[in-house]
């Protein structure tokens, strides 16, 4: 029987193990079948795992095209602008985003009773 030498693939080098060759186990992304693949997982993933989903875009266009192309392949349907998740809430204006926790804390002090606290002021 003859043997048989097998080289590494140009750039795919290991220098600590010249002799061996590893499998693939996963698709690549110069692959034909790599995008389908990646899709497919992404998909699953967000079926099976995600109920809400946050996007934002700086082009409106873009915002646009993302939303319609959510909508056909997720059954999506849009809740309007963003005011509060995970504990923030966020207040949009056209030139800027500010976040803050004010809500949170009031809720913290219900809960431990301390909402009739006399506040005072923190030293920088």
């Amino acid at each position: 029987m003859e043997k048989v030498y097998i080289e590494q693939p140009q750039d795919f080098e290991n220098f600590y193990f010249p002799n061996h060759i590893f499998r693939l186990k996963k698709a690549l992304y110069s692959l034909k079948q790599a995008p389908r693949a990646w899709y497919n997982i992404l998909k699953s993933s967000l079926i099976e795992n995600i109920d809400d989903i946050i996007f934002g875009a700086t082009d409106k266009s873009l915002w646009k095209e993302f939303v319609q192309f959510m909508q056909d392949e997720f059954e999506m349907s849009m809740m309007g602008e963003l005011n509060l998740f995970l504990q923030l809430q966020i207040k949009q204006t056209k030139y800027d985003i500010f976040i803050n926790q004010s809500k949170y804390i009031k809720d913290l002090l219900k809960r431990f009773g301390m909402e009739y606290v006399k506040e005072t002021d923190t030293p920088m």
